[in-house]
């Protein structure tokens, strides 16, 4: 009898066992399947988190990066500019769709408006208004600090963005000599580096009431007035590098980027 009892124990001991084994070779498993989901500095790519270098830590792009939306001559996902800080810009950090990993550009120093390279990107800022561009100077992405929207047709707040990319100064491409600046409500027009005239600068959405004679722009107009009359630029073409006006007077256009 006691025998019996003693083999009976130890059976029960031996199924026990086999059990447990089960159970953890179980879990061994699972915890293989999530370990499968990270990436090298562990951050947690099905719940949308990747590595920034920048920030040195786990971060979800649309919670912690600057949205920049494709160029209006291309098409595609968007990219997502992140910084250290809002105090911390020395590197811009670019992710770019389709790439794993952000590029890291560097400030260029002494520029007021703000520029980071990275061989052939450059990045631009003016007043929270962000536009990178490629080789050739070609328009790659763009976006607002507050997620506005660049183009004045599709956000009626976007006026704001409007306007502050058109601040500073803009220098003729079919005449280098030629260059205005705008800063705040007033336009200054230089010649061969003479300052030639100063007007009030004031931007219109909806062109159809001014001296444009409706000749609207896609991003609206912009009045200039000085002592003895009133011109106004229907804007084209707009971008951090690049503008394109009509001039309501002659029907014209003329072409002007960001002096280097």
């Amino acid at each position: 009898m006691l025998k019996f009892t003693y083999l009976l124990a130890l059976a029960i001991g031996l199924t026990a066992c086999s059990t447990k084994k089960e159970t953890a070779a179980s879990t061994a498993d699972t915890t293989v399947v999530v370990g499968t989901d990270q990436e090298e500095h562990g951050c947690n790519r099905s719940a949308g988190y990747q590595w920034s270098a920048v920030q040195k830590r786990c971060i979800r792009l649309s919670d912690a990066g600057i949205k920049l939306a494709p160029a209006k001559t291309r098409a595609g996902a968007a990219a997502y500019l992140v910084f250290a800080s809002p105090d911390e810009d020395a590197q811009a950090e670019i992710f770019l769709p389709g790439e794993s990993a952000g590029r890291l550009l560097t400030r260029s120093p002494g520029d007021d408006a703000g520029i980071w390279l990275l061989d052939t990107l450059t990045l631009r800022q003016w007043k929270g208004m962000y536009m990178l561009t490629g080789p050739g100077e070609t328009d790659l992405y763009e976006g607002s600090i507050l997620g506005e929207a660049t183009d004045a047709t599709t956000a009626t707040h976007s006026a704001t963005a409007v306007v502050a990319l058109l601040q500073g100064s803009w220098q003729a491409v079919d005449d280098p000599k030629s260059r205005f600046v705008i800063k705040g409500p007033v336009l200054t027009t230089y010649y061969e580096g003479q300052q030639r005239v100063t007007s009030t600068f004031t931007y219109v959405a909806d062109c159809g009431g001014t001296a444009c004679n409706g000749k609207a722009g896609t991003y609206g107009c912009f009045t200039t007035a000085g002592e003895f009359d009133i011109d106004c630029q229907g804007i084209v073409n707009l971008s951090a590098t690049v503008l394109e006006v009509t001039q309501g007077s002659t029907g014209k256009t003329i072409r002007y980027r960001r002096p280097q």
